[in-house]
């Protein structure tokens, strides 16, 4: 018996429904045209398996925004941004295509075309990993026989540098917290963001009832949400990345002023403890990081201090632990005041650095004078 064969000598035994017409020169699957390759073949034979199950083809841009649905209701972080990157950047180029035709290829393209045109190497890394996301569904719910994006060659993806400018300078936060040209809810959010060294949409997600008076030595700033109420960076399942922040004595003067006069002030009545510390004055919910980032360019130029791409608001958080790393303290210390205990030793984070200790840590942190601020040239409230 004559062992069926490909053109080039393929051993087709193994292969159900796969056969190869020399004449044609085609592969065919179940007796219907099946592609010049093995390879695609065996991609036509599982694409009219999935159709004989009743598993509709679905093309990539519609299945984003399902992926997008799922993982809403799961609570994922971030996901509307997410999907909102793929439907603007993936979408328009392979959008049309079935989820079982895009090649890593493609993709690899796809990124380069995106780099060269002037999209950061994070952002093409961030959108590579979302559509990773995006296919590791999709081969759960067995659309797809396997995930092209795992398929990429890592060294060819665009290498994202270090950034000498992505921090805030001593002089430049105590500027930008201090200068009175900066209007008043813009200094206490920015506020926020050095003295508790937190993510922007943390900052941004803080209430008046996070804040704690009654602790001592110093009083308590718990950061377990960000804006809109999404968990925070790093929280999985029933874990929750919270964390306990000693309040800093020039940040609890300071809350204290804004908390009698400066929100009243400026949003038309005193606060209620479940406001946002600094919402957003159109419709009282939490400020939205794009806006503040926007905010924070402006401010820069109020004050003279030179903007430099990519320094964000991230650059007060990176102002704050490269300060206490200054004054040496352990690494530890500030990883449980910056990230958070670990899920598997939290009691043990906790017991080794007590209350006291945090606080003594905080208080090491001091912003320049008066004078160094005015020769930097800010002006000083």
């Amino acid at each position: 018996m004559t062992k069926r064969r490909g053109p080039n000598g393929e051993d087709l035994e193994e292969e159900p429904g796969i056969s190869y017409d020399p004449g044609k020169k085609r592969f065919k699957v179940y007796g219907k045209h099946g592609g010049k390759t093995l390879t695609g073949a065996k991609r036509k034979r599982r694409q009219m398996d999935r159709e004989a199950k009743g598993i509709r083809a679905q093309k990539l841009g519609p299945y984003i925004s399902q992926w997008e649905a799922h993982k809403e209701r799961t609570g994922r972080r971030n996901v509307k941004k997410e999907s909102r990157a793929l439907q603007l950047h993936i979408a328009p180029t392979l959008g049309r295509k079935h989820l079982t035709e895009v090649e890593p290829s493609e993709l690899l393209n796809l990124y380069r075309e995106l780099y060269n045109g002037g999209l950061a190497a994070k952002t093409v890394r961030n959108l590579h990993n979302s559509l990773t996301n995006v296919f590791k569904r999709a081969k759960f719910e067995k659309l797809v026989d396997y995930n092209p994006c795992k398929e990429v060659p890592e060294d060819e993806m665009p290498q994202v540098g270090d950034n000498p400018w992505d921090k805030y300078e001593p002089a430049e936060v105590a500027a930008l917290l201090t200068d009175e040209r900066i209007r008043e809810d813009r200094r206490v959010l920015y506020a926020l963001l050095f003295w508790f060294a937190a993510r922007e949409g943390e900052g941004c997600g803080f209430r008046f009832t996070d804040y704690d008076r009654t602790q001592e030595p110093l009083g308590c700033m718990t950061i377990d949400t960000q804006y809109q109420d999404q968990p925070l960076k790093g929280s999985r399942d029933d874990f929750i990345a919270k964390r306990r922040f000693p309040v800093h004595p020039e940040a609890a003067a300071m809350l204290a002023k804004w908390r009698l006069s400066g929100f009243a002030s400026i949003f038309g009545r005193p606060p209620r403890d479940t406001d946002f510390i600094v919402p957003n004055p159109r419709d009282m919910q939490a400020r939205k990081p794009n806006a503040v980032y926007k905010a924070l360019i402006e401010d820069e130029k109020r004050v003279n201090i030179e903007h430099k791409k990519g320094r964000a608001t991230h650059g007060f958080r990176k102002a704050w632990i490269s300060m206490t790393a200054a004054a040496k303290v352990e690494r530890e210390c500030r990883r449980v005041l910056t990230h958070g205990g670990r899920k598997r030793d939290v009691m043990e984070v906790y017991e080794r650095w007590p209350w006291e200790t945090l606080c003594e840590t905080v208080q090491l942190v001091q912003l320049p004078d008066t004078a160094q601020v005015i020769a930097f040239g800010g002006r000083h409230a």
